[in-house]
């Protein structure tokens, strides 16, 4: 929408611009049709270049011509003179671009000539053509379609198709001059140029982050995830996350933990890109330097660049790390990994002989307490003992042997630290197997544990 907010108006909004857009180029067409069919009849009686010789000394003629490239610089300027007041703006005038791009003394140049000599474009089909082309694509484009261009590198695209009409313009108005006044006019403008182009050719351009980086940053993480972001990243990477890792982006508050602990009731993953270091509550997933090369040319009679503000800051990627020690049977449900069967009741039971979950936790020393819903029945299982171990991070740490003499609802076992991760960590139960039906013959399972809940207690 951008680039259509000068034609906003009238009842014209970004609800019915592209209708307006194809009513537009409706109209358009037709004038070409009728434009084409005017040419078709106008070649069965006379040629073009009859038509243009006959038109060179003509006083109508030559004034049209004369309008059409005074008309659209007087509307320009005028507008510059009530609009912009400073020399950083008049030269972010779109037609200031096209004249310092296309040689600086070209295009006022050819412009004088029109003034001076308007039928040196009725001359020939082919600088008639060179001229209309300049007065749309330029001074038309330059009056109403695009009327600023404050940053030219950044929005190049809106002058480097053009250029070559302003160029050919200026260089076919030339066509009949001395040579010298054209080589002396060819030799300031790239005089003129010389530093710019040289400065250009052993620097980088403006820039805020490399692809690369950008690249390596949403490769990590997941597709409809949360990310945070500080705000001074928010420019660089809010649109590109969102657009690639289809994550909802939010900008970061002043206390970020406390933001990110709320998102986390509503996502499963939360990440938070930041220029700082943060310590707790989050892990490192990436590190990079990123390089910012701006142009700080802002307020001098050309807006191009001498000088380039080159600094070089961190970028981090990290994963929040909701720390939790107390898991119910509905937080073991969406953190379960295999092994564990869907709730029974308050409880849920293991149905492989290895079940696994995740748990975030701090690298600390913890006791484990695991709650069971439901007490083993040791004797009815046909064995004289039931054996539990635990493992943390694929390790085992240790295990616990029931009978029918110690049976119990809830079994403690002591983890050191020096098994867990600061952050996420694996934690797996491996048990004997049981047949239900030893209890209920109507049940067919093969279990083995029935967790209610899972406890760390944090141990000094």
């Amino acid at each position: 929408m951008n680039n259509y907010r000068f034609v906003f108006g009238h009842g014209i909004n970004v609800n019915n611009i592209t209708q307006a857009v194809f009513i537009t180029s409706g109209i358009f067409i037709l004038f070409c049709m009728i434009y084409i069919l005017l040419v078709w009849k106008f070649k069965k009686t006379e040629t073009l270049k009859v038509f243009l010789e006959n038109q060179q000394n003509t006083v109508l003629m030559q004034w049209l011509f004369i309008c059409l490239t005074a008309l659209p610089l007087i509307y320009i300027f005028y507008q510059s003179f009530v609009k912009l007041d400073t020399i950083e703006h008049i030269t972010a005038l779109t037609i200031s671009g096209f004249a310092l791009n296309a040689g600086l003394l070209l295009l006022p140049v050819g412009v004088a000539v029109v003034f001076i000599r308007p039928k040196a474009f009725l001359e020939s089909e082919a600088k008639l053509i060179i001229f209309v082309s300049c007065f749309y694509c330029v001074l038309i484009y330059a009056a109403f379609l695009r009327f600023e261009i404050e940053f030219y590198y950044y929005y190049a695209r809106y002058l480097v198709p053009f250029i070559p009409c302003a160029v050919l313009f200026a260089v076919t108005a030339l066509d009949k001059s001395d040579k010298k006044i054209l080589l002396t006019v060819s030799a300031v403008s790239i005089g003129c140029f010389l530093p710019y182009s040289s400065f250009l050719m052993q620097h980088k351009d403006d820039t805020r982050m490399e692809w690369s980086v950008l690249e390596d940053l949403t490769e990590q993480i997941p597709q409809n995830s949360c990310v945070v972001m500080e705000t001074d990243t928010l420019p660089m990477l809010w649109l590109p996350v969102r657009a690639v890792t289809k994550a909802n982006v939010y900008p970061a508050e002043n206390d970020f933990t406390a933001q990110c602990k709320t998102l986390s009731e509503r996502y499963e993953k939360i990440y938070c890109i930041s220029q700082n270091q943060i310590s707790e509550n989050f892990e490192l997933l990436y590190k990079n330097q990123v390089h910012c090369s701006e142009d700080m040319n802002f307020g001098e009679l050309s807006s191009m660049p001498l000088h380039f503000s080159e600094t070089t800051d961190n970028i981090y990627l990290y994963e929040y790390l909701n720390y939790q020690e107390i898991y119910t049977v509905e937080e073991i449900q969406k953190l379960k990994l295999y092994g564990i069967d869907k709730p029974d009741g308050d409880f849920c039971w293991t149905v492989n002989p290895t079940s696994a979950m995740r748990c975030t936790l701090k690298q600390k020393n913890y006791t484990l307490h695991l709650k069971l819903g439901s007490k083993i029945p040791v004797a009815a299982t046909g064995k004289d003992s039931f054996k539990i171990q635990l493992s943390v991070n694929g390790i085992q740490v240790t295990a616990k042997t029931l009978t029918s003499k110690n049976i119990t609802q809830e079994l403690n076992f002591y983890i050191p630290a020096s098994y867990l991760n600061d952050g996420l960590n694996l934690i797996s139960f491996r048990t004997d197997m049981w047949n239900a039906s030893a209890i209920n013959p109507k049940d067919n399972r093969t279990l083995g544990i029935s967790i209610q809940s899972v406890t760390f207690q944090e141990r000094s």
